[in-house]
């Protein structure tokens, strides 16, 4: 029994100790020159046929961790500040009116998994290219009511749903140093969930918003931590 608990102790400091050991911190950005996105399908509740319009040259950024595990796998974590919009006409008044819009802001949480297609330890100063898959939640920040018609913008948050879900999927490439972690990658999100209901006569429930950014970061990676060492002395 003693033996069995050494071995056990033994392979978690071990586990510990590679996470510990290999993870990195830094901070993210988009080029908003290739940040698109679409609110889906939305309906007016009069029923009167409505034109609507994507967002595009948006910036948001965060922070990121990563977390690398055997051999090509890693978790990629991330905390965003997302901006996202719904612009939209009555088709009968487009010459008319200034198109009103919806602007919504997340702090976006995604959970990605990485599959790397070189393996690390054989050549870590390499660019290394990887796909990723995962998912997401959003939770609203601030939602607000642009039109023409109104002085200044109304506050429509209460009307929002406060977490949205979505699923996300792309590619990129990585490269390392000693010390600093490069990431460069192109990403599709799609909510899962709709933002709202109903909302100033339009409806957003049958809804999928979508985006499609590419990303740059740069980290640091954490010194090398040996945790048998420490648990050991």
């Amino acid at each position: 029994m003693k033996m069995c608990i050494i071995h056990l102790f033994w392979l978690l400091t071990s586990i510990l100790n590679f996470a510990v050991a290999q993870k990195a911190i830094g901070v993210k950005v988009n080029n908003p020159l290739f940040y698109g996105g679409a609110p889906g399908t939305l309906r007016a509740v009069n029923d009167e046929k409505i034109e609507v319009e994507g967002h595009w040259g948006i910036f948001n950024a965060g922070l990121f961790a990563r977390f690398p595990l055997k051999k090509h796998w890693a978790v990629h974590t991330e905390l965003l500040l997302k901006n996202e919009r719904a612009k939209y006409t009555y088709t009968m008044y487009k010459q008319e009116m200034i198109a009103p819009y919806f602007a919504y802001y997340y702090l976006d949480v995604p959970v990605l998994l990485q599959y790397e297609a070189r393996e690390p330890a054989i050549n870590p100063n390499a660019i290394r290219p990887f796909v990723q898959v995962g998912f997401s939640p959003k939770f609203l920040l601030k939602a607000n009511y642009f039109s023409s018609q109104l002085d200044t913008e109304q506050n429509v948050y209460p009307y929002f749903n406060k977490v949205v879900f979505t699923t996300q999927i792309g590619g990129g490439v990585l490269w390392q140093t000693e010390k600093l972690f490069l990431l460069a990658d192109m990403r599709i999100s799609v909510n899962l969930t709709p933002v709202a209901g109903i909302v100033r006569g339009i409806d957003f429930s049958n809804g999928r918003s979508y985006t499609i950014t590419f990303s740059g970061a740069i980290g640091y990676k954490l010194p090398l931590v040996s945790l048998q060492k420490n648990l050991t002395n």
